[in-house]
């Protein structure tokens, strides 16, 4: 039987670590990762892989944060109407 495997405190890392070490092109500054995690705050919280602090402290990411971030990425990478190409909303990129 596996056992689960079991969060510690220590496995959560500041925001602007994560950035740096994690963030890519995706979030290669602090604004676009700041204007990400305020449209999709719900989910992220509710994932248990965003701790949000008060003051200068700032907010903790889990170590399944990457595979969350990237869960949303590609819901919207497939919307309608995003400026994908395929992407049934999209009009100008469908062609004739």
């Amino acid at each position: 039987m596996q056992q689960a495997e079991v969060e510690r405190v220590a496995d959560f890392v500041p925001v602007r670590t994560w950035i740096a070490d994690c963030g890519g092109s995706a979030f290669s500054t602090f604004s676009a990762f700041d204007w990400f995690c305020r449209r999709h705050r719900a989910r992220l919280l509710k994932s248990g892989q965003l701790i949000v602090r008060r003051g200068s402290a700032g907010n903790l990411v889990g170590p399944r944060f990457d595979a969350v971030v990237l869960a949303i990425l590609r819901e919207e990478g497939g919307a309608p109407g995003l400026g994908f190409p395929g992407n049934a909303g999209n009009a100008a990129e469908v062609a004739p």
